[in-house]
């Protein structure tokens, strides 16, 4: 065994395992001695592990040394693969595998070409370098276009680069692949707002000052500031609630956020302009 490949007793799976995997992804490779096909998996494994240098941790467990363990996951058939990423299991497998299918199995919980640059990205926003993140967000969508979190994080800085007015048919280039549901969803929605108010076109009329008031506020990163300001247009303008109003509120809920404690109250009062 090296530091890329354990034995795991039961007692020691929450650590080893459970905890390991919030740092990096685990595959556990239950076993058993008079398996034949386990035994001409494991040198597979252990040559995919050692390939990887760490970026994923491979778990063996005995399932006759550990049958709560084996009971616990349903083991039926060994060998069995089950991959943990960030604490849970996510994927499993029974049967033996190729070296290629083991990198397939593992790819999607593995750190891409982008991963460097999106975590030098992260910290530059971290430090309000605005330029030195937009620079990232474009090494690390050069490195990898189907990485789906380099190509939101290059729409996120290119959104807030102060370096003039974005690329708006570029920005939607950006996010056309991506739908509003499944578990990018949250985010996509939010970025959708960004550009939405970035775009943001003048309205005539009474509330038409509050409603371009909000469009700004939205833009700066005060949704809650902005939502009031349109709510408090469209009291003054049925035309104007019934039209700009409307739509700029529901971007300015994404940009809150389906668990902000006032989302409810927000959406409850948009009904009633409505009615």
């Amino acid at each position: 065994m090296n530091g890329h490949c354990i034995d795991v007793l039961e007692a020691d799976f929450d650590r080893l395992v459970g905890e390991a995997s919030k740092t990096r992804p685990v595959l556990i490779d239950f076993w058993a001695k008079w398996c034949q096909p386990c035994l001409k998996l494991k040198p597979l494994l252990e040559a995919a592990a050692e390939k990887a240098s760490g970026a994923f941790l491979l778990a063996k467990i005995d399932i006759d040394q550990n049958p709560n363990l084996a009971s616990a996951f349903r083991i039926s058939s060994v060998p069995t693969l089950v991959v943990f990423h960030e604490g849970n299991p996510v994927n499993r497998h029974t049967g033996i595998l190729t070296p290629s299918e083991i990198e397939a199995f593992l790819r999607p919980y593995l750190p891409g070409p982008a991963e460097e640059f999106l975590k030098k990205g992260l910290e530059a926003t971290t430090a309000g370098d605005d330029a030195l993140a937009l620079k990232c967000a474009q090494d690390a969508f050069a490195a990898d276009e189907t990485d789906d979190r380099a190509r939101l994080f290059l729409v996120k800085c290119l959104l807030k680069s102060a370096s003039g007015k974005p690329d708006i048919s570029y920005i939607e280039s950006l996010l056309e692949p991506f739908s509003d549901t499944g578990p990018l969803a949250a985010d996509v929605l939010k970025l959708k707002g960004s550009l939405f108010f970035v775009q943001c076109q003048p309205v005539t009329g009474v509330g038409s000052e509050l409603y371009q008031q909000g469009c700004a506020k939205a833009s700066t990163g005060a949704p809650e500031e902005a939502i009031e300001l349109f709510l408090e247009a469209g009291e003054l303008n049925d035309n104007l609630a019934r039209g700009p109003v409307k739509w700029a509120l529901i971007q300015a809920f994404h940009l809150l956020g389906e668990g902000h404690p006032k989302l409810a109250s927000f959406r409850s009062r948009l009904m009633m302009l409505l009615t």
